[in-house]
């Protein structure tokens, strides 16, 4: 996956609007942002996250250099539940931010026009702190080398 390709679904979550059609997300940090935060963000945030890339064995005769790649992109979900150890009190909000993002994301394609982005699974990724996290995981197969690499 291109890092270009990556900013761009970066960019489709920080598109989501919200019932007011303001933005869903008060903020929308890639990994490396993620890892330099000193303070956890303002919330409602996302992470956009490359969690894996797996490539099988090259297809082709001798010297071929084309490879089926998938690639496994987290987006993960900050919501503020403070007072709240269940996180009851952010069921609402993380269903509507859910639906919004996922139907944000649905299908997308990289410029190119490749392969659709699609959600692979969704899960709780922790409650504490007066947050939830939740982390919906997507993948996109493309192939890499041949007339160039994709994702």
């Amino acid at each position: 996956m291109t890092p270009a390709a990556l900013a761009r679904i970066a960019a489709a979550v920080r598109g989501v609007a919200g019932e007011d059609g303001a933005p869903l997300f008060r903020d929308v940090l890639g990994a490396l942002e993620a890892a330099a935060l000193e303070t956890w963000p303002r919330t409602p945030a996302a992470f956009v996250i490359l969690l894996a890339d797996e490539f099988e064995a090259a297809q082709g005769g001798p010297g071929a250099a084309l490879q089926r790649a998938r690639t496994t992109i987290g987006v993960q979900i900050l919501l503020a539940a403070p007072d709240d150890a269940s996180g009851a009190a952010a069921l609402d909000p993380l269903r509507e931010a859910l639906g919004r993002t996922r139907a944000a994301l649905a299908g997308l394609r990289s410029e190119g026009g490749g392969a659709a982005l699609r959600l692979i699974d969704g899960r709780l990724a922790g409650i504490a702190d007066g947050r939830v996290e939740w982390r919906d995981r997507y993948g996109v197969d493309w192939w890499r080398g041949g007339s160039g690499d994709g994702g």
